[in-house]
């Protein structure tokens, strides 16, 4: 009896650790981005929002030729990287992140860059 005890809290500590390990990120939300073209022949601003959750970042933004997808990660514990694809202008996305601000710098295949500014929403 006393095995089956100790073997139920053994299993039953092993449950509770692995449901903190899966614990909520502290970027995992959603997130409102703020593009800001500086160069090439972009639209001067794109605003959409992204999720992030357990390390991955997706959404979808629409472009001057059509809509992307978007998929990245976090990278440690405060940078970010994702890419569009999906559409004639891929780019790339890559910067700093906090607990509620991120910021970085964008380019696209058609040669476009600009700046990054990334809102968590409450």
């Amino acid at each position: 009896m006393l095995d089956r005890r100790l073997a139920l809290a053994v299993l039953t500590a092993g449950v509770l650790a692995a449901t903190a390990v899966r614990a909520e990120s502290r970027h995992d939300g959603e997130w409102l981005v703020e593009l800001t073209t500086q160069s090439g022949p972009c639209r001067s601003s794109y605003s959409f929002p992204i999720t992030a959750r357990d390390g991955a970042i997706s959404g979808t933004v629409g472009g001057r030729t059509g809509t992307y997808a978007i998929s990245g990660r976090m990278v440690g514990e405060n940078r970010f990287e994702w890419t569009t694809s999906g559409g004639p202008d891929p780019g790339r996305f890559e910067g700093t992140i906090s607990d509620q601000r991120g910021e970085g710098q964008w380019s696209s295949q058609s040669g476009c860059r600009g700046a990054v500014t990334m809102d968590k929403k409450k």
